[in-house]
């Protein structure tokens, strides 16, 4: 199921990849990176809902121009479960980002966001730990803000994110689902505040 929806995503994604080589495209820097929170809520086997927070630091690398941009993403971070557990993990990600209101702001354009990614890590509690993979589902919005000029235009770095964000989390002991929200606090509020200039 998990490789088919990524098969999926990878299709459409090549399909509808634009080169975007007018005025209105946005070009941006390849490299970007997030520190980004997480709070859900999930479900699991003979278990009541339970709350699970974390933090990852993701690394993206972009296409510099195009609409969709279609950029890719290395999340390395940790997960707890209702501060149970302790669950490091690293992921794989792909993004699919269409410019929005392209004309509303020159400091910090705006994206909307799809993001899938694909990956797994340890699980350690007080009395058993285990492997666990890790598939996750997101969408929202992505701002930048200017990082120079290339060749007479100028040039945006990917920074926050704001997503709602979908996972499903398997291991031998069972399997849980959860939602809630991913963001970067520390300059989401900044970028938001550009964007409406």
């Amino acid at each position: 199921m998990i490789r088919s929806v990524a098969l999926v995503a990878l299709l459409v994604t090549h399909a509808y990849a634009d080169p975007c080589e007018d005025d209105e495209c946005k070009t941006v820097h390849p490299w970007s990176w997030a520190p980004i929170v997480s709070a859900m809520t999930i479900a699991q086997e003979a278990h009541d809902l339970t709350p699970v927070l974390g933090v990852e630091l993701r690394i993206r690398h972009s296409p510099e121009i195009g609409d969709p941009l279609v950029p890719l993403s290395l999340g390395v971070g940790v997960q707890t479960q209702d501060f149970d557990t302790i669950e490091p993990s690293a992921t794989l990600g792909l993004d699919l980002l269409h410019a929005v209101c392209k004309d509303c702001s020159d400091e910090a354009p705006l994206w909307m966001d799809v993001r899938l990614a694909l990956g797994g890590g340890y699980a350690w509690t007080h009395d058993h730990d285990e492997p666990f993979g890790v598939a996750r589902a997101a969408f929202g919005v992505l701002l930048a803000r200017k990082d120079g000029v290339v060749a007479d235009r100028p040039r945006y770095r990917l920074r926050s994110q704001l997503d709602i964000v979908f996972e499903t989390h398997v291991s031998s002991d069972g399997w849980r689902v959860g939602v809630g929200i991913e963001l970067d606090p520390s300059r989401l509020i900044q970028d938001m505040v550009a964007f409406s200039q």
